[in-house]
């Protein structure tokens, strides 16, 4: 598998460099890729403060770094050999975001058929500068600039109508036409404004063990995607969509109680989110793993756009820190 031959090359990666940048809080990104020529890179930003900062790092962590690139290089020779990337290419973040993957994204996806969000949701942004303007991306999968190159927005992808709204609102204004070829997965699942009044009722409970959430519900909706409760894009089309909210609702409710009482206008959260879903509904929903297979089965090529960094992700172990 390709997790086994990785491992091969390079087996101490995760484990030596891990340590490393979990005690220098200023290195803001660290991220592989795969260009054009699949070959894959290591994409290295500092975030620099001070000269004492370079002083202190540069001697410790570069030369690590280095041999890392090696390794990855080597990695990516081998994958060019077995046919294993000339297909899908993956963009990921090292480390907890910032790595300018937007940026990677918009720069590379003039060479495949289909960029496609595959995780996370809108609490940050991927921003991209080019004509003189600055575009900020929290859902849209950053290739959308490109013409005539459809766009994906994965089962994984946790999606808040109004940020999407407003989001896609944006685009117009910047005479950018996606109606064509922006798709949404009917898979991906719904960020309720009960689960952003649940985000920011458990933070506030955390009191100074609160780990900095954007309090834009993302925690809470992958909560109930895992637990199998969660409301999905394509229930939209339900013409039960309403009994299914209700019930989804209530039972955010009912959590609640268990923390003390925060400000939070669900009154007009919920009008604002139910007028969104007009916006969401314009849109061709796919079922995205036979959209993507489909994609594949006819010689095109797709850039998987990742969200966050990985150390942010469910399953690493630096999610606690």
């Amino acid at each position: 598998s390709s997790e086994q031959n990785f491992h091969e090359f390079f087996p101490s990666f995760s484990l030596s460099i891990n340590p490393i940048f979990r005690s220098l809080s200023n290195i803001a990104a660290i991220g592989v890729l795969a260009n054009k020529k699949k070959r894959l890179v290591l994409s290295l930003g500092l975030r620099a403060h001070s000269r004492f900062f370079f002083t202190k790092i540069k001697h410790e962590i570069w030369s690590l770094i280095k041999n890392r690139c090696r390794q990855l290089l080597a990695f990516a020779d081998f994958c060019s050999e077995s046919d294993f990337m000339h297909k899908i290419d993956v963009i990921l973040g090292l480390q907890w975001g910032d790595e300018g993957k937007g940026k990677i994204v918009d720069y590379l996806a003039t060479g495949y058929d289909m960029v496609a969000r595959f995780q996370g949701g809108p609490n940050a942004g991927h921003t991209l500068k080019f004509g003189g303007n600055k575009y900020v991306l929290h859902t849209v999968p950053s290739g959308i600039f490109q013409e005539n190159l459809n766009n994906l927005i994965g089962n994984g992808v946790v999606l808040d109508p109004v940020t999407f709204q407003r989001e896609l609102r944006n685009l117009e204004q910047s005479g950018v036409d996606f109606s064509r070829r922006l798709f949404v997965s009917r898979k991906a699942h719904l960020i309720l404004p009960t689960h952003r009044w649940l985000d920011a009722a458990s933070e506030a409970h955390k009191g100074k063990a609160k780990i900095g959430s954007t309090l834009k519900g993302i925690g809470p909706t992958y909560m109930d995607k895992t637990g199998r409760n969660g409301l999905r894009i394509g229930d939209v089309e339900s013409p039960n969509f309403r009994e299914q909210y209700e019930a989804l609702k209530t039972k955010h409710l009912e959590l609640l109680k268990i923390y003390a009482p925060i400000d939070f206008d669900l009154e007009t959260a919920e009008q604002d989110w139910f007028e969104s879903l007009a916006t969401l509904r314009k849109l061709p929903l796919v079922d995205s793993e036979y959209f993507v297979n489909d994609a594949l089965s006819n010689g095109k090529k797709i850039l998987a756009e990742g969200a966050k960094g990985v150390c942010w992700t469910l399953i690493s172990a630096l999610t606690r820190l």
